[in-house]
């Protein structure tokens, strides 16, 4: 009976005070619950970074624009690598029908240099004497380097009037009973004028110029050709 007693004073406080302490941390919980459910009414710091943030990338868009609106307008397309391929036709005996490339370098807004070359197939012509037909077969190639100036009638539209310094190989090949064929090399200079218009990134154009190559009149000539080229820009 005495260990009974003994039991219950020592069992009794002690579930009394584990239930007065359970019962404050229950409280302490509530008030944090409804402290946390409450509206706050003041944003959040992140809020602010959010806001300043969307603030400076619309800014920035706006200069941006800003910027690049002229440069459309004016049909600004300087700093950029340009390739082209020609094909097309020359009066010279050693010209007649050509094909080529060309590829150059467009310095800022309006300056341009560049190399070509065309490969022309010449013509072909017979004449008789004495019993005998000789056959003269006459064709050259045209290399150099190029400089001139582009100007933008319209973003799409432009003109490039250029000068040309470089050499020519003029080949002659005669036959009668046997064939004999010579090579002569001769400085050039060719003026002329590119136009085209421009689709995205390729342009189409048609190029006059005129290739004089001195001491070599049957290599010179006004020649036309269709130009389908590439701007990579820089």
């Amino acid at each position: 009976m005495r260990s009974c007693q003994s039991l219950i004073r020592i069992v009794v406080p002690a579930l009394l005070a584990f239930g007065v302490l359970s019962g404050v941390r229950n409280a302490a919980a509530a008030d944090d619950e409804s402290a946390s459910s409450e509206p706050s009414d003041k944003p959040s710091d992140d809020g602010k970074g959010d806001s300043s943030g969307e603030g400076a990338v619309k800014k920035s868009t706006d200069a941006k624009a800003a910027v690049e609106t002229p440069k459309e307008l004016s049909g600004h397309r300087g700093g950029r690598l340009a390739l082209a391929l020609h094909g097309g036709y020359g009066t010279g005996a050693a010209q007649h029908l050509g094909v080529g490339g060309r590829a150059g370098w467009h310095l800022g807004d309006l300056f341009y240099a560049g190399a070509t070359g065309t490969y022309f197939f010449g013509s072909q012509e017979s004449a008789s004497a004495f019993g005998e037909t000789t056959t003269y077969a006459r064709r050259s190639i045209a290399f150099g380097g190029e400089i001139g100036i582009e100007v933008n009638a319209t973003p799409e539209l432009f003109l490039r009037p250029v000068v040309g310094l470089g050499m020519a190989l003029a080949r002659l090949e005669l036959c009668t009973a046997n064939c004999d064929s010579t090579t002569n090399v001769r400085a050039l200079m060719s003026p002329g004028i590119l136009g085209g218009y421009r689709l995205g990134a390729a342009y189409v154009g048609a190029d006059v110029h005129y290739v004089v190559v001195f001491a070599e009149p049957n290599s010179s000539g006004a020649v036309v050709t269709a130009v389908l080229g590439l701007d990579l820009g820089v």
